[in-house]
């Protein structure tokens, strides 16, 4: 999920593995923006699933982990650079 805007599509569409996915979901076209709980709530229910069985990975510690924790979904901090030094997040995606 995202709050880029729509163009967002196109790049994704020329990046592999990033174009093989089972969604993408920009803010601008689920009508909400994260850290709203109705950004997540939307996703959840075009997946149909509860939020407990969904996990959220991002390097925005409001909108993606705080964000996805209070929609009550699972959340890993991305810490690239180390901004949460007190949490264990990962370092990377491959992590």
């Amino acid at each position: 999920g995202s709050n880029y805007d729509s163009r967002l599509q196109s790049v994704v569409a020329g990046q592999p593995p990033l174009n093989d996915n089972d969604g993408l979901f920009i803010s601008s076209l689920v009508g909400y923006r994260k850290p709203a709980r109705a950004f997540y709530d939307t996703i959840a229910a075009q997946w149909q699933m509860q939020p407990n069985e969904l996990l959220m990975i991002g390097d925005d510690w409001v909108n993606d982990f705080e964000g996805a924790r209070g929609a009550g979904w699972h959340a890993l901090f991305l810490d690239r650079d180390s901004k949460q030094p007190d949490l264990r997040g990962l370092r990377s995606l491959s992590e």
